[in-house]
């Protein structure tokens, strides 16, 4: 298993309900592809093969970013708020 720590199991799974939450919205889909380690650990590999800790996206359209941005922090806000305890990152002790 590619994680070492509760932290990192953590952190998947806001990775993993970020990307839901991105790719859920109409206009983000059709504005967006995911990409990179991160892609390929979740969408072709069998099994996770390594831990990620990053979102790569390419923008598929020319045009204004506030609309991209506005759809963006819609979708994350939706996640909702903090309801439990996080476990600390190896760097902040």
């Amino acid at each position: 298993m590619p994680w070492a720590s509760q932290w990192q199991v953590e952190q998947d799974l806001i990775i993993s309900r970020a990307i839901v939450a991105i790719f859920s919205d109409p206009f983000l889909r059709d504005e967006l592809r995911f990409r990179g380690g991160t892609a390929l650990n979740k969408l072709h590999f069998p099994k996770p093969l390594r831990y990620s800790e990053d979102i790569d996206l390419a923008r598929t359209t020319a045009g204004p970013i506030r609309p991209l941005l506005e759809h963006l922090q819609k979708r994350f806000c939706m996640l909702g708020r903090l309801r439990g305890p996080v476990s600390l990152s190896p760097a902040d002790g």
